[in-house]
């Protein structure tokens, strides 16, 4: 059996499902996902379960995977014993959710052979299978969990009510237990005050607005993940459906006011874009959250044709390379706060192109970056 650090090395050697491997200027939809929440007929969901039913749930979900016709091997990954480091970078990878950071016992990871499709084992329900894959094409993402929750269910009965659709631990989720969700990058309606006549449209829709890291999150780089909030008394494809439509009309919206910029304040776009990638290419300090926000205006500029020399791949990189876990993976050691901060500013002067070393800020900094 492969140790944990070994599975974990095979899963961060995947492509990253939230970030384009091969992203195009303008691209405004970065990524989409589909989640379905299920659970044990005849099991109590599980935070309200022994470990030992968690555990027993556990073994059955992949007693169900062997008997269906899978291609490859999945990777199991035990959640209890894995440290806060290891935890951290299955939550940058967006692999596990803010709740599964609490490594209760009988919680596991399993990471299909197709690097899109996970599942999420006794989080707040049995079962979360998630399918996520860059770019917008949310019907295929459908198609895809769809076939697997079929044919996962025909080895694993999940516990459904008559009228009510699918049991979930939270009545939010009833029915389908599905929630579809689109990453934006929206600069341009945040630059001009725009978003939030934008957000609150999508509560008249049944539609939602989150962060970076989903549900509780704050909106870091301008990203915005678009998603619906009802399950209930809807198919499937209505849900899709609508949020197709909608975020196609979002992307259209930013479009033009990319657009606008670029023809009426053009110097007004250059000056907030080029601020973003003067202070990225000669801080000596920088936490992630800044670091998240200025890339951000950075490809903005570089979508609008502003910084031909930058290549959009790169910028994807550095947002995911920023963060406090991949971070510390990149230096190969722990570092304390202010180092990450340090090394986080090297290694963003290093990918833009500026090796010149400045100097050591003199005295304390004042600022103490985030973990």
């Amino acid at each position: 059996m492969d140790s944990s650090d070994e599975i974990i090395r095979r899963i961060l050697e995947r492509p990253v499902s939230w970030l384009p491997l091969r992203p195009s200027p303008g691209m405004i939809v970065i990524s989409c996902r589909i989640r379905l929440a299920r659970n044990v007929g005849n099991y109590p969901f599980p935070l309200n379960a022994a470990p030992a039913v968690r555990g027993k749930v556990s073994r059955m979900f992949r007693e169900a995977l062997g008997r269906m016709k899978q291609s490859g091997e999945w990777d199991f990954l035990d959640m209890e014993p894995l440290d806060d480091f290891a935890v951290a970078l299955l939550f940058e990878r967006k692999l596990i959710s803010r709740e599964f950071r609490n490594r209760a016992a009988g919680r596991a990871l399993a990471v299909s052979p197709d690097p899109h499709l996970s599942v999420m084992v006794n989080e707040e329900d049995h079962l979360r299978l998630q399918y996520c894959r860059p770019g917008g094409h949310l019907r295929e993402v459908w198609r895809r969990i769809s076939r697997f929750s079929n044919a996962l269910e025909s080895e694993l009965p999940c516990a459904f009510l008559p009228g009510l659709g699918y049991a979930t631990s939270c009545p939010t989720n009833l029915g389908t237990g599905l929630r579809a969700s689109v990453m934006m990058h929206l600069p341009a309606l945040t630059i001009q005050d725009r978003i939030k006549q934008v957000l609150t449209s999508l509560g008249a829709m049944g539609l939602t607005a989150r962060g970076l890291y989903g549900e509780g999150s704050e909106i870091l780089g301008n990203l915005y993940q678009i998603s619906n909030q009802t399950t209930l008394g809807e198919t499937e494809e209505t849900v899709i459906g609508r949020l197709e439509e909608t975020t196609s009309l979002i992307a259209e919206q930013e479009s033009e006011a990319r657009k606008f910029l670029m023809a009426e304040r053009p110097a007004f776009l250059m000056n907030v874009c080029a601020r973003a990638y003067a202070i990225l290419k000669h801080s000596c300090l920088m936490g992630s959250q800044e670091a998240l926000n200025l890339l951000s205006l950075l490809r903005l500029g570089v979508d609008c044709g502003l910084f031909p020399s930058v290549r959009i791949f790169d910028v994807n990189r550095m947002m995911l390379l920023v963060q406090p876990a991949h971070l510390i993976r990149l230096a190969g050691h722990d570092l304390s706060p202010e180092e990450r901060g340090i090394f986080r500013a090297t290694m963003l002067r290093k990918m833009l192109g500026n090796d010149a070393e400045p100097p050591p800020p003199a005295g304390s900094t004042g600022r103490n970056p985030e973990s």
